[in-house]
Parts: C-alpha cells; sequence; structure tokens
C-alpha cells in the first residue's frame, strides 16, 4: 500500500530483500492496478517460491507496461512457476491470443 498511488515510479529494485511469496504476491497486486507505471521489478534473490510466481505471471497478462522483471537466484521456483511465465509470453490457445500475448 505504500508504494500505491505513486504514479511516476517505474522501477523498484527489491534485490536481496527476502520478500518471499507473500511479498511477491503483493507486489502482483500493485501490477494488477491499471494505474501502475512499473517497467522493470527486481525480485532477484528473495526467496520467493512457485507460489508467488505463479502470482505474479497471474497479473502481467493485463498489463502493458512491465517490460522486465528479474527473478534470478529465487532456487524455490518449480518448473510449474517458471511455466506461468510461458504463457504469458506465448499464449497457444488461439491464433490471436498468441499474437496478442507478444507484446
Amino acid at each position: 500500500e505504500a508504494i500505491r498511488g505513486h504514479r511516476r515510479l517505474e522501477k523498484l529494485d527489491f534485490m536481496d530483500n527476502m520478500i518471499g511469496n507473500a511479498g511477491c504476491e503483493s507486489l502482483a497486486t500493485l501490477i494488477e492496478d491499471p494505474d501502475c507505471n512499473l517497467v522493470t521489478l527486481d525480485l532477484q534473490e528473495n526467496s520467493i517460491g512457485t507460489d508467488g510466481a505463479i502470482a505474479m505471471a497471474k497479473v502481467l497478462p493485463n498489463n502493458r507496461k512491465v517490460k522486465g522483471i528479474y527473478l534470478d537466484g529465487n532456487e524455490n521456483i518449480s518448473h510449474a512457476g517458471w511455466n506461468a511465465f510461458s504463457n504469458v509470453l506465448c499464449n497457444p490457445a488461439s491464433i490471436n491470443e498468441t499474437y496478442l500475448s507478444n507484446h
């Protein structure tokens, strides 16, 4: 909530802050906000696991502003967590969905 409303905020660097899944899920609600202008989010080395990664991936299809999310060093993200981002990058449901997902 402390960040919400700062419309000029374009980059957040939380590298090595151990925000975990709960912090990642909170940031996902921020990115989901249509007034959010974040372009870059650095979440490296934050003890984020599969649940946090999936929460983040779920909100990205409706966000056209975020260009980079850095998740290196979050060793607890499983294959399922990384796969959640695959559908954001390329939704194979139809030709239109594939085109629209490559924004």
